[in-house]
């Protein structure tokens, strides 16, 4: 039995498996399928990917238990969601991370996957209700779509409740509508919390601590201070800080700052600035007033604590600025609290400071006083009240805040809001004189009737709770008569109060407590009256006047002081010249007391005109005034008093309509003022009280009154523009009360017919209306607008006709004027559709046939005539120019669309017929009348690159209800035949560009999914009339190919490629659940085919290759299967048809067309699979195609195996090399096929990857191929290279080969390789002499020039050759087993190759050994095999080139054969036996390569094509190459030396240095074996010719060591002399060995010139006789014979005679040897003593100086070898001695050696023999 298991740990297993079974990879929280146990392993499966099995640790896993609790269904369906979307989620973030090393919103998307996965988990718990079930399925639903979003996966359509939508039972308009509401929900929280969106927001603040240096309980207050009004705008907060214990009283000092709004909140950096939020902070000190003598204050009693009054103790504030904009979270501040400046001064200073300040800046340092701070946090939580209650209940659950209000009504106000509050401040007073002078005043406030009775009505919000209380006591200020307090008190109206009240303001003077005497009353008394007559207190400042009292005189009841002025303005007012006092209330002119209101009242008012109509019976005198002041637009100013009465208003009005006919117009304006209040975003909350109040409309006379005098208001809208307007906003509501008064005298039995007669004239009115061109279009408009609200009041209940009213929707729709823009036009039709009265039958008779024509009408003039019309004035490249106009169109379409959707939605939206409200004859009524424009509509949105998807949803939802005798009905209504082909071009053309450009984003794939269904389905009704009508003798061969060009589109949309990388495996599952469209499509695509006729086919050979191919490089074996055999036909077609019976156009398009889709990334190896089966056995059954179409199908099949190859290496991250390497093969086989046009463009491919991996070389040879398909004619250019922008900017070939050279000898040039420049130039050359532009030749032989002296002049670096060889199975297939040899970089050294090999090919292993390794190609790991090779060159451009820096170029380029050896030890052969040394034992294998392309050339790179057989070398070969290596070192380093003054000589000195004190590796000493009778008793004839050569060799290094010390002792600025003369001693000693063994060896130092450098030093001649040219050959370096010496002397000529002589003696093939006076030396046989002069023969001036020693030469013995002088050419008696010349050429001779042997080649020195 099969047991689940899940992984509690991750285990895996490195290396491999000990057992059969493989190993099973396991991740933490990966469930198992556990098929068998044994011991301590396990057998399994995962349970995501059932494809892996394997073994796994027992104690690697647990059990889990997947048993769900008792849950509801709906919760189940939510936990399967979220497990299948956090699966797709994982697996999504891990495959992005595996391509990228971050993705976009990757921190979101982890939280959100959390937030599910807890989600999850409360769900499986059941205890989740099933409300929060549904709030919490909301929730998930928008964390899921925009983590979609997001991961860029699908998106997810809900409908209402959050459940996903089933496309199979769902419309079309639905689906389409899910997915605009999903994205609108995604772009809506995707957005950030822009500050400008913030409606309403709450602070919250809490106290934390409080440190106080005081002796006596503080006070603190809270509030909020807004500086761009100045005042307060909070309640304010008390709580309080004991000195006992240090700490505060309460911990619960939270308070939450409520009503604040968009005012409030920053919507930017400047708005910041201008409108900042303070929180300011008072403190108080609870204690009694000090005494003033020291004797008193310490004897004094401080008296009860009730008596103790409030006195200013220190002051802070903090900037809120900062806290509101920035952070959401809860921060923490510590303030210093101020105890030098006032709480006025801290405000002020900190509005005149920028927000960025810190506290102290605000609040000063610390007080001298001492330490006072205060640790508050504070919060800002976004929302209103109700939201922020839901949003944080855990802020309201334990110890909730107190709320606190603000001083007015919030932004919007709610109608359940009921307050009654006065909010009072206390700004300053002046008291001086008399009895105020120099006194701690305290106010005291209480709210008093006329009774004189004190309410209890002043609210203290404090840590411990709300109190109330009849008095509120302010500040004492120490002896200070004009006090500023700034104090608001709270005043809490009293309800159902029906008498005047008032406030008391009384003023006591506070001193030190004296217990013997008792506290007098006031000394003074001011008043406000805040509620008189029912009318409260207006709002503002109010400067009260001020009575002085009798000490202990005044009486709390007596109240005779309210019939005084109470302000100043009530004194101005009153003109009276007596001063306003009473015996007991004295009237004090000087002094006064200012105060500021606020009423926030939701059922008192303050405003006169509205308390008058309220109660109009009492005020019947001044009713028309009062009614014109409300109906007047100012007063909507002050509309939150209005909204507060509003059915008391409206019940007003209405009583005053039944008494006063006379007032109709008047009591119209106000209801339409209140309408149009209410419909404000302000006061939107009221609009319920205005709806329950129509709703429960009681007056039965109300439409009479109201239906004439809105009629007239349309009649007159001419003359009452600004009247008519606002009545036309508000005509829904108008009509809903006209309806609603109407029932009500139904109910009571009133009869009327006047109400039919009234709305009929009312309706005319309308039409007339909208008829008059002299009204403004904007009343017009806007009555269009809102005459559809009209229609379910007049529908309702049947109170009018509903035949009358359809009669007149028809004849105003008739009769709408040209004033109507089009797209209220539209919106009016919308409307109308929307409305229950055109959803029945009866209506929709009439309505429908008039909407689709108006509808489509408006579409097919306004939007494809009009708009278009006025758009082709336009640049739609730069279509933002024109916003608006684009912008309009788009609303036009969108509102034209939305009315079909409706007509569709509402008539037909169930996926039964038999349950739709419409019938048959009007859904064939829609299509008739509008499908043709919605085609073509949305054919001219999509080309205009407009948004198209509202469109496209239409006219599948058309499409959707359209039957197959539906469509023939349709078609049939075309009559003609061109009518038809018109329509279905349009129809085909749509449906390619919806495929190919759907307007639906990527992520709608429910969409997309449904569109290609009705697509499908149509195009089968295409099909059917394509070859009904148009087949056979009325073929259409365009038609039939865009048919197949949609179907072609159809089956390789990408949406449908199911099993491709890019699907999601939601999208997967959901293709896999219905039928393939694609396997349909590609079936009728093959139907269709085989229905023409051969020569109809014909017709879409070779055009149609590419799309067909493009369906059969479709993954799915299906697909492939029915589409293949096209091909085959396609070919047959040709072949048959054509006069040369071939089919070249379809191979070669076929060839074309492959390259251009396999470099798509289409197809794979089933397809070549199943291409080349099908292919073949078609071919092969038929006899003329046998031959010739099984070699093009071969052919396809290599091709596709090129290019599946390049799109490996360019797709799969393989190094740009082998990119170069796949394109190269591709190039040659285009070339080898005659693909021209395909290698020209690989050609540049390959040019491309050089330039960018900077082998300009390389580039350089890539263009020349490009060069070799050009030729010098004036020929246009191929076709192909123009279209591919490959000409260059060139008119002919021509042209294109000269700029294709130039380019090429400049990469050359840069590159320093200026031999190829210079072959390239001098084609160029010879073409401007052909042509006889020579205008052009001095520039270019210039140029020419230039290359010369740097070929001559400049050394470069030798190029480097590896050796590489790649073996295993983890290397593509066209490299295993392969080995090339690459061309290094730039002084690359073996070392860094390897690595850079290395990195190319991460994890393969070097191989350390030159031995073959192909037996490792069938290993599965990758190894590198590289060494470094030698290049072989010709030697004959060493005999034709003196010059090392020419001959560079022949060394190390254009080489194609190469050489590398590796060292051997071996014992036991007859060499050791000889001499058991290092040198017999060490052997040299040596092997020679061939590679199949020069190098350099095209790529970096050539593989090698033949291996040499090994050849082994032994001691003896060895020491001869490398004696014959030395000598030519040294030689050419002497060269370098004297004719290269910047270079270094010490290389030189050490090489002469390690021959001739050879300490270490014993010199020439160990060649002594070879020279023994021993030795020469073993050897072979071969050997003994190479033994003489050896010593020939041997003999050869005494003159070339004299030349090198010349050389080195010509530096003498730069060679230490001791070091010198050294090598000068070692040479001589070395000299004498060579000679005692070998015999006398002659110098070739002229007389006169030393190796010796003391004598250099002396010898000037020797310096000026030097050429500084850096040609290095011998001659070079010395004077040649005949001419003028540096010193002034002549040389003599050579003689004729000389000439002809050694003329003779080449000729003969004898190498004769002219001797000079420098070759006294070697002479055996000469006279040393003698002093006859010679001369020095110029070598230089023959093409081949020195002939090759043939093999005779070698047979003479030593006692031959006398080498006999020829007589010198006597010099003239003046001639100087002129410096020695160098040792002479050496050329190579061939010994006859063993074939193996026959390779090697050694020089010998012509002048030591005489043959």
């Amino acid at each position: 039995m099969l047991e689940k298991k899940i992984a509690r740990c991750n285990f895996s297993w490195n290396g491999p498996s000990p057992l059969i079974y493989p190993f099973l990879a396991l991740y933490i929280g990966e469930k198992v399928t556990v098929s068998c146990s044994c011991d301590d392993w396990s057998y399994g499966s995962s349970l995501d990917n059932g494809d892996r099995f394997g073994i796994f640790p027992n104690n690697a896993v647990i059990s889990f238990n997947e048993s769900i609790p008792p849950i509801s269904n709906e919760a189940i369906e939510i936990i399967e969601e979220l497990t299948d979307i956090l699966k797709e989620w994982w697996h999504t973030v891990k495959n992005t991370y595996y391509h990228q090393a971050r993705m976009e919103c990757q921190d979101e998307v982890l939280v959100y996957m959390e937030d599910l996965m807890v989600m999850r988990k409360k769900i499986l718990s059941g205890n989740v209700p099933i409300e929060e079930l549904r709030e919490m399925r909301s929730e998930l639903a928008r964390k899921i779509d925009l983590g979609n979003q997001w991961l860029g996966l699908d998106m997810l359509i809900r409908d209402d409740l959050g459940k996903k939508m089933d496309n199979d039972t769902t419309s079309v308009v639905q689906v389409y509508r899910a997915h605009v509401d999903a994205a609108s929900r995604i772009l809506n929280d995707s957005k950030p919390n822009d500050m400008p969106g913030i409606t309403a927001f709450s602070l919250l603040v809490h106290a934390l601590s409080a440190t106080v240096d005081s002796k006596a309980e503080c006070e603190f207050t809270l509030s909020l201070y807004d500086t761009s009004e100045k005042k307060f705008i909070s309640e304010n907060f008390v709580f309080y800080w004991s000195f006992s214990t240090g700490n505060l009283t309460n911990r619960n000092n939270k308070v939450l700052f409520n009503d604040l709004g968009s005012k409030e909140y920053p919507s930017s950096l400047l708005s910041m600035e201008a409108h900042r939020l303070l929180l300011c902070i008072r403190v108080a000190r609870i204690a009694p007033i000090e005494q003033i003598s020291s004797t008193l204050k310490k004897h004094a009693y401080l008296g009860p604590p009730q008596f103790w009054p409030r006195q200013p103790y220190a002051a802070a504030v903090l900037d809120l600025s900062n806290v509101i904009g920035n952070s959401h979270s809860a921060t923490e501040h510590i303030i210093s609290l101020n105890r030098d400046d006032s709480l006025e001064q801290l405000i002020a200073r900190a509005s005149t400071t920028r927000t960025n300040n810190s506290l102290k800046t605000v609040n000063g340092e610390l007080s001298a006083f001492g330490r006072a701070q205060l640790m508050i946090s504070t919060e800002v939580l976004l929302g209103s009240l109700i939201q922020i209650k839901k949003i944080h209940p855990q802020i309201f659950s334990s110890n909730p805040p107190f709320e606190l209000r603000r001083l007015s009504f919030a932004d919007i106000i709610s109608a359940d809001d009921i307050r009654n509050d006065l909010y009072v401040t206390l700004l300053q007073g002046d008291l001086h004189g008399g009895k105020g002078s120099d006194k701690n005043i305290e106010v005291r406030v209480t709210v008093v009737d006329t009774n004189g009775i004190v309410e209890n009505s002043i609210v203290m919000i404090t840590a411990d709770g709300v109190r109330y209380s009849t008095t509120y006591q302010s500040l004492v200020f120490y002896h200070d008569d004009k006090p500023k307090w700034n104090e608001a008190i709270k005043v809490q109206i009293p309800e159902n109060i029906d008498q005047n009240i008032h406030l008391r303001i009384t003023f006591h003077h506070k001193k030190a407590f004296d217990k013997t005497k008792q506290e007098k009353g006031p000394f003074a008394l001011a008043f406000a009256r805040i509620m008189e007559g029912a009318t409260l207190i207006r709002d503002g400042l109010h400067e009260l006047l001020v009575y002085k009292v009798e000490t202990g005189r005044f009486d709390d009841n007596d109240t005779s002081y309210t019939r005084l002025p109470a302000t100043r303005g009530e004194l101005k007012a009153s003109q009276s010249q007596l001063r306003p006092q009473t015996t007991t209330f004295i009237y004090g002119e000087k002094n006064f007391l200012t105060i500021e209101t606020v009423t926030c009242s939701t059922t008192l008012t303050h405003n006169k005109s509205l308390l008058d109509i309220l109660r109009w019976k009492q005020n019947r005198s001044n009713l028309k005034e009062r009614l014109e002041e409300i109906s007047k637009p100012k007063f909507l100013a002050v509309g939150e008093e209005l909204v507060k009465f509003i059915p008391n208003f409206c019940d007003a009005l209405f009583e005053i309509l039944d008494h006063y006919p006379e007032y109709d117009s008047l009591i119209f304006d106000n209801l339409v003022t209140l309408i149009q209040l209410v419909n404000e975003e302000r006061y939107k909350n009221f609009r319920p009280v205005l709806d329950k109040y129509v709703e429960n409309f009681h007056s039965t006379v109300a439409f009479l009154k109201l239906l004439p005098v809105l009629r007239e208001r349309i009649e007159n809208a001419e003359e009452t523009h600004e009247r008519s307007l606002n009545t036309m906003k508000s005509l829904g509501t108008l009509i809903k009360l006209v309806v609603r008064s109407k029932l009500c005298s139904n109910r009571l039995g009133i009869a009327s017919n006047n109400f039919q007669i009234l709305i009929s004239e009312l309706l005319e009115a309308f039409v007339v209306f909208m008829q008059n061109k002299r009204v403004r279009m904007t009343c017009q408009n806007m009555a269009l607008k809102h005459i559809p609200a009209i229609i379910p009041h007049l529908t309702y209940y049947d109170v009018y006709n509903s035949v009358d009213l359809t009669n007149f929707l028809v004849r105003l729709m008739d009769n709408l004027g040209e004033n109507i823009s089009s797209r209220c036009r539209l919106n009016f039709l919308k409307n109308i559709v929307q409305t229950e009265h055109f959803i029945q039958e009866e209506n929709r008779k009439k309505l429908l046939p008039k909407v689709s024509v108006s509808s489509t009408g408006s579409l097919s003039q306004r939007i494809i005539e009009k708009v278009v019309e006025e758009l082709e004035t336009f640049d739609f490249v730069h279509l933002q120019d024109v916003v608006c106009d684009q912008s309009k169109m788009e609303e036009c379409s969108s509102a034209s669309a939305d009315i079909m959707f409706y007509i569709i939605e509402r008539l037909f939206c169930s996926m039964d017929p038999a349950h739709e409200q419409g019938t048959e004859e009007e859904l064939y009524l829609i299509v008739w009348k509008s499908f043709r424009t919605i085609v073509q509509t949305t054919i001219f949105l999509i080309n205009a690159k407009y948004s198209a998807s509202v469109f496209c949803a239409l006219t599948i939802a058309v499409l959707s209800k359209l039957s197959a005798q539906m469509y023939k009905i349709y078609l049939e209504g075309h009559a003609t035949r061109i009518d038809k082909h018109d329509l279905l071009m349009e129809l085909v053309h749509l449906f390619r560009d919806l495929i190919n450009n759907s307007p639906f984003p990527c992520s709608w794939f429910q969409m997309i999914l449904l569109q290609d269904r009705m697509i499908l389905k149509t195009m089968k009704f295409i099909m059917s009339t394509i070859v009904e009508h148009f087949h056979d003798d009325q073929f259409n061969a365009e038609l039939w190919r865009e048919y197949m060009l949609t179907m072609v589109a159809l089956c390789t949309q990408k949406a449908l490629q199911l099993g491709s990388p890019t699907i999601s495996e939601r999208r997967s599952r959901l293709l896999s659940s219905q039928p393939d469209l694609r396997r349909i499509a590609v079936a009728d695509l093959r139907s269709m085919w085989f229905r023409l006729s051969m020569t109809q086919k014909i017709l879409f050979v070779p055009s149609m290759i590419g799309s067909y191919l493009r369906v059969a490089l479709v993954d799915d074996d299906v697909v492939r299967e029915t589409v293949i055999p096209i091909f085959f036909d396609m070919l047959q077609c040709e072949f048959h048809l054509s006069p040369l019976r071939n089919f070249s156009k379809f191979a070669n398009e076929t060839i074309v067309q492959l390259d251009c889709l396999v470099d798509e990334d289409c197809g794979g190896e089933e397809f070549k699979k199943q291409l080349h089966n099908i292919m073949m056995d078609m071919c092969r059954s038929d006899t003329d195609l046998i031959i010739e179409g099984c070699k093009f199908v071969t052919l396809v099949d290599t091709l596709l195996q090129h290019l599946f190859e390049y799109r490996e290496v360019r797709t799969n991250g393989y190094r740009i090399e082998n990119g170069m390497d796949r394109t190269v093969e591709l190039l040659k086989f285009y070339k080898l096929i005659g693909q021209a046009d395909l290698y020209i463009n690989y050609v540049y491919k390959l040019y491309d990857l050089h330039m960018l991996s900077n082998n300009k070389i390389e580039a350089a040879f890539t263009l020349l191929k490009h060069a070799e398909t050009l030729s010098w004619a004036d020929c246009e250019l191929p076709t192909a290279i123009l279209d591919a922008h490959l000409n260059r900017q060139c008119g002919t070939q021509r042209q294109l080969k000269e700029t294709l050279y130039n380019e090429a000898a400049n990469l050359f040039d840069e590159k320093e390789l200026w031999e190829e420049s210079i072959g390239i130039l001098k084609e160029l050359t010879f073409q401007y002499e052909k042509n006889y532009e020579y205008e052009k030749l001095p520039s270019l032989l210039q140029r020419l020039a230039e290359l010369y002296h740097k070929v001559s002049t400049q050394g470069r670096v030798a190029c480097t050759y590896f050796f590489v060889g790649f073996y295993g199975l983890s290397f593509p297939s066209y490299l295993n087993n392969r080995q090339f040899i690459y061309r290094g970089n730039e002084c690359e050294a073996i070392v860094s190759f390897r690595h850079r090999m290395l990195s190319t090919f991460p994890g393969a292993q070097l191989i350390n050994t030159m031995d073959e390794c192909s037996h490792l190609s069938k290993h599965d790991n990758k190894f590198l095999q590289i060494f470094p090779v030698k290049p072989l060159f010709e030697s004959c451009w060493e005999k034709k080139c003196s010059n090392r820096l020419i001959r560079w170029y022949f060394k190390n380029n254009r080489v194609q054969n190469f050489e590398f050896c590796k060292g051997e030890i071996r014992k036991g052969t007859k060499w050791t036996e000889l001499e058991d040394s290092e040198i017999m034992r060490s052997w040299v294998i040596r092997r020679s390569v061939s590679v199949e392309e020069q190098l350099p050339n095209i790529l970096h790179w050539s593989q090698i094509t033949i291996f040499s057989d090994p050849i082994e070398c032994s001691p003896l070969m060895e020491a001869v190459t490398t004696m014959q290596k030395n000598n030519e070192e040294m030689e050419e380093m002497a060269h370098v030396v004297l004719s290269t003054p910047l270079e270094s000589v010490v290389p030189l000195g050490g090489k002469i240095r390690g021959i001739v004190q050879a300490y270490v590796q014993g010199g020439i000493k160990n060649y002594k074996i070879f020279f023994s009778d021993r030795c020469a008793s073993v050897l072979t004839p071969e050997e003994h010719e190479l033994v003489r050569h050896l010593r020939i060799l041997i003999r050869n290094q005494v003159p070339i060591l004299e030349f090198c010390l010349y050389a080195h002792a010509s530096r003498d600025h730069e060679v230490n002399i001791q070091f010198h003369e050294s090598l000068v001693a070692s040479f001589y000693e070395y000299k004498a060995n060579i000679e005692k063994q070998f015999g006398k060896v002659a110098s070739q130092l002229p007389t006169g010139c030393s190796i010796h450098l003391s004598q250099q030093k002396g010898d000037e001649r020797r310096a000026s006789s030097f050429e500084t040219s850096s040609t290095p050959s011998v001659m070079s370096v010395f004077k040649r014979g005949g001419g003028a010496t540096k010193s002034g002397r002549t040389t003599p000529r050579k003689s004729s005679g000389l000439k002809s002589d050694l003329k003779s003696a080449f000729e003969n093939g004898i190498a004769k040897r002219i001797s000079s006076s420098s070759d006294r030396s070697f002479d055996y046989n000469s006279n040393e003593n003698s002093s006859t002069s010679r001369s020095t023969l110029d070598f230089s001036r023959f093409e081949h100086p020195l002939k090759s020693i043939s093999s005779s030469s070698l047979q003479m013995t030593e006692d031959d070898a006398t080498v006999k002088s020829v007589k010198s050419v006597e010099r003239s008696t003046d001639a100087q001695i002129l410096p020695p010349p160098l040792p002479p050429r050496r050329t190579k001779i061939s010994l006859l050696l063993p074939q193996h042997l026959s390779t090697l080649s050694f020089p010998v020195e012509a002048s030591h023999h005489n043959i």
